[in-house]
């Protein structure tokens, strides 16, 4: 039977043995995204009462200058809320991620994982987790927030790739 669900990643093989994870990731952890959702809805209001007193006033001078300011909050609230594309490039030398610009070597990693951040507002439980590598010392992010499940099968695809244990 053929299963009806998506998976939430595309792995892409190529012939030199590289594997290209492309998936879909938050800008912003849960620990970060109640701050920056708030302040950009007040960015995004204020913009909004100055266009319905200048439509009320009949001002042509005050509307413009609230269109002007109510673009920079509509790009700010697309950039924190909405998630973007992410790719992590597996070679059987080490590992390319955000977006190619860095790169870590395979001797150089002991080990990889993912880490799980959680909120509670309310009764309500917020999670997110990235994958991480450790090497040289550090905890080094491989991807930005994303839903655990999908975290888990990344680190899972890494852990078979270059046979972790």
């Amino acid at each position: 039977m053929k299963s009806s669900f998506k998976k939430q990643y595309d792995a892409i093989d190529h012939p030199d043995g590289s594997v290209t994870l492309e998936f879909r990731h938050s800008r912003l952890s849960v620990l970060n995204q109640a701050k920056y959702s708030f302040f950009s809805t007040l960015f995004f209001i204020i913009p909004l009462m100055f266009i319905s007193v200048s439509i009320s006033s009949e001002s042509l001078i005050l509307f413009i200058l609230a269109l002007i300011l109510a673009l920079p909050a509509c790009f700010l609230y697309y950039r924190i809320m909405f998630p973007t594309r992410g790719t992590i490039v597996l070679t059987p030398e080490g590992i390319k991620f955000s977006n190619d610009k860095k790169q870590l070597a395979l001797e150089d990693i002991s080990n990889v994982g993912t880490m799980t951040e959680t909120r509670t507002v309310g009764m309500r439980i917020n999670e997110s987790a990235y994958v991480y590598a450790e090497a040289l010392g550090n905890k080094i992010p491989l991807t930005r927030n994303m839903s655990p499940a999908l975290a888990a099968a990344l680190f899972n695809y890494i852990k078979i790739y270059y046979k972790f244990s």
